[in-house]
């Protein structure tokens, strides 16, 4: 019966074992475990830029002159709001297509993993600079502020040594959010791209009806996202 179909299986996967595919003939563990790892490298490359542009972004425009901080919000809140899955097509147009500057799909070599990582690490770069940005402009109010300029520091000194390490608490917080975030959106991107990992994992498994495979790799994503 197909209680009993069920229970057998939550038993089987307490002990981790989630079967066997249907299409491949492994167990969906090890298959699991040899795609993951392009999946988490994928992940965390998209993080570090997201970081990396946030932190620009707002050191470069936070409390600035009007227009110049108008600017750098107006972009953080555009980027924050676009899917990657579109991002990614305009990035294949222009450096792929038209420029021909980076390859399309592939997992050999940094240049195969510019593009995805754009696309999945410019949206939560902005979503990051939001929550940066608000810290920022709320610790340079703060009175150190005011004594480190009485001290005679310049205002990029005081910008990086003292407010931003402030500033930058609510986004590390928000970060684990994000991996689990990056982890899900990053199945559909690496599908894009043509990248091993989850994603064409999980293409395969629903084209050829492997509901095992595609049953662990929702699970594992849940999971991570849970866990984040």
């Amino acid at each position: 019966p197909l209680w009993q179909q069920f229970l057998i299986y939550l038993g089987r996967l307490l002990s981790g074992d989630l079967g066997t595919s249907s299409s491949q003939h492994i167990a969906v563990s090890r298959l699991l475990a040899e795609q993951i790892g392009p999946t988490l490298i994928l992940t965390f490359s998209s993080l570090a830029l997201a970081w990396v542009y946030a932190i620009l972004s707002v050191v470069l425009s936070a409390n600035r002159n009007r227009y110049v901080t108008g600017v750098g919000s107006a972009i953080e809140t555009c980027l924050s709001s676009l899917p990657q899955s579109w991002i990614s097509l305009l990035l294949l147009f222009a450096f792929s297509f038209s420029w021909h500057l980076l390859p399309p799909s592939g997992n050999s070599g940094l240049d195969t993993l510019v593009l995805p990582a754009l696309a999945l690490g410019l949206p939560m770069g902005g979503y990051i600079a939001q929550i940066v940005r608000e810290g920022f402009g709320i610790a340079m109010d703060q009175p150190f502020v005011l004594a480190a300029r009485l001290r005679g520091q310049s205002d990029t000194a005081i910008r990086l040594r003292h407010v931003l390490r402030h500033a930058v608490l609510p986004g590390v917080s928000v970060s684990a959010f994000a991996i689990g975030s990056l982890v899900g959106n990053a199945v559909l991107v690496g599908l894009i791209f043509s990248r091993r990992g989850l994603g064409r994992s999980l293409y395969s498994a629903v084209s050829d009806q492997d509901m095992p495979l595609a049953i662990g790799i929702t699970l594992v994503v849940t999971i991570v996202y849970i866990i984040g």
